[in-house]
């Protein structure tokens, strides 16, 4: 699953910032953090995509003490939530293809106000990823104690 930084919004800025110097420690940090993680199969094919997707952060520079982080470990009704969440997106995707809007709030004002204005193709690409990375969390044994 995708890792989160909570920060109070004046930082939030910093980070957003390419190659800023926030956004870089965070970048270090998370590859530090989860890049060996050991992933199961059914997902793991997703999880190496994704990190061949982005993009080497650059070394120089302060690091954050991995081992003074404040993390917390993902379980099951947490994963259950994420997958939630990717069903309500799919629902939604579905929504806008058969009748080009959404009738109720989806995950986001974003999102319910953003999807219905996306090429119809590239909505029914996404729904399709989303729906076969959905699927393999489940096959994974994620959702399940």
């Amino acid at each position: 699953m995708p890792n989160m930084v909570w920060m109070p919004s004046a930082l939030s800025a910093l980070s957003d910032m390419h190659e800023s110097h926030v956004q870089l420690l965070l970048q270090r940090s998370s590859v530090a953090l989860f890049r060996n993680v050991e992933v199961a199969n059914p997902v793991r094919y997703y999880a190496e995509y994704a990190w061949h997707r982005l993009p080497t952060p650059r070394y120089e520079g302060r690091s954050l003490s991995t081992n003074e982080l404040a993390v917390f470990d993902a379980d099951h009704a947490f994963v259950r939530r994420r997958v939630n969440y990717l069903t309500a997106f799919v629902h939604g995707a579905e929504a806008v293809l058969e009748s080009g809007q959404l009738r109720r709030k989806l995950i986001s004002t974003r999102y319910t106000a953003g999807l219905p204005l996306l090429d119809p193709a590239a909505i029914a690409d996404f729904r399709d990823a989303m729906l076969q990375y959905r699927d393999a969390v489940q096959a994974a044994g994620l959702t399940t104690e």
